[in-house]
C-alpha cells in the first residue's frame, strides 16, 4: 500500500507542481488526501472482525472499545460459529433461538447468551495517517480513486483561497474543480454507505 508521501508526490504530478519552489503546500495536500480518504472510507469502509468473551446467560454485549458504531455491525456469530439473526426490539424469537439488535454502546441479545467467544463482523472508517511513512489503508489498486478525489478537493480549496484574495484565477480554479468532481461520478458523492444486515 502507498504511503502519504507516495500519494502526495503523485498528487503533485497531477497538479503539475514539481518545480523547486512548489505552489501547493504539503499541509494543504495532506489535508486534501485526509479528506479524500474519509470520503473513500464511506464507500469502501474497512472490514473488521472482533471477538469478545461473553458470559453464559448474558443479555448484553458491551462494546467498551468505542471503536465500533453498533449500527455498523454486519453480522454476529455465537461461540459455535452460527449466525445470530438481527431482530427488532420486541420481535419473537421462539423459532430462531436467539436474536440481537444494536442499542446504545453495545448489542442487546433477545435471550441469554451461550457462554464463550462471540464474533462481531463490522465496518469501520479507515485511519488517516499522521505521518509520511505509514501505509495508507486503501484496497490494492484504489490509489487512483483517492488521488482523483484529493485532486478535486485541492483545486476547490485553492479556488477558495484565491477568491479570498480577490484573484481572478479563482473562477478558473473553481471550474477545474467542478470538472474534476464531474469526472469522479459516484465517488464525488460522500453519501453514507448503506450497511446490509444479515438475518
Amino acid at each position: 500500500m502507498p504511503t502519504r508521501l507516495d500519494l502526495r508526490t503523485a498528487l503533485r504530478l497531477r497538479l503539475e507542481d514539481t518545480a523547486a519552489t512548489v505552489l501547493w503546500e504539503d499541509s494543504l495536500l495532506n489535508d486534501a488526501l485526509a479528506d479524500a480518504l474519509r470520503r473513500y472510507s464511506v464507500r469502501r469502509p474497512r472490514q473488521v472482525i472482533l471477538t469478545t468473551v461473553v458470559a453464559a446467560g448474558a443479555t448484553r454485549i458491551t462494546l467498551t472499545t468505542n471503536a465500533i458504531d453498533p449500527a455498523a455491525i454486519l453480522r454476529l456469530r455465537d461461540p459455535a460459529g452460527d449466525l445470530v439473526p438481527r431482530i427488532r426490539p420486541g420481535d419473537p424469537i421462539a423459532d430462531r433461538g436467539q436474536g440481537w439488535y444494536p442499542f446504545a454502546d453495545g448489542i442487546t441479545l433477545a435471550d441469554g447468551a451461550t457462554g464463550g467467544t462471540w464474533t462481531i463482523e463490522h465496518v469501520a472508517a479507515r485511519a488517516v495517517p499522521s505521518d509520511d511513512t505509514t501505509a495508507v489503508d486503501i484496497l490494492a489498486g484504489d490509489d487512483w480513486i483517492l488521488l482523483r478525489i484529493a485532486f478535486a478537493l485541492a483545486l476547490e480549496r485553492r479556488a477558495v483561497e484565491e477568491a479570498k484574495r480577490g484573484d481572478g484565477s479563482a473562477d478558473r480554479l473553481g471550474a477545474l474543480a467542478q470538472a474534476a468532481w464531474a469526472r469522479l461520478g459516484r465517488w464525488a458523492d460522500p453519501a453514507p454507505r448503506r450497511v446490509r444486515m444479515a438475518g
